[in-house]
């Protein structure tokens, strides 16, 4: 399985888990949904800049891609706080960082998956 069908699955899971928290925080708390859709889209920028730019070594072009589909994509959620008088502010530094932990822990599963191999048994002597 290559690194992007990695991305895929942690996508998955991680969508699977939303759903679960989403209903019940929406009814408690619903200002925390565009919150829950940020990360979302934090998560689809990584896999778009990743197939955009699948060379190694091309990381400053893939965090500047990262950067500006989240904001494509957020203009949305933006437009539609701005109607109301709203916007959602994030910290850039705190958006790199948590860039950055995503990435590298999508590296760290993808590392290990390229790690399995089947051996035979050791026969007992």
């Amino acid at each position: 399985m290559g690194f992007l069908k990695v991305l895929e699955k942690i996508d998955q899971i991680v969508a699977d888990v939303e759903k679960v928290i989403e209903a019940p925080l929406a009814a408690f708390f619903p200002p925390a949904i565009p919150f829950l859709k940020a990360f979302d889209l934090l998560q689809e920028s990584i896999v778009t800049a990743e197939a955009l730019h699948p060379l190694p070594g091309s990381g400053a072009v893939k965090a500047a891609a990262v950067q500006q589909d989240f904001n494509s994509k957020l203009a949305i959620t933006q437009n539609a706080l701005a109607a109301k008088g709203h916007t959602l502010y994030y910290d850039p530094v705190a958006f790199q960082k948590a860039n950055d932990a995503i990435v590298a822990a999508k590296n760290a599963a993808a590392e290990l998956q390229a790690s399995f191999i089947i051996v035979p048994l050791q026969k007992a002597t």
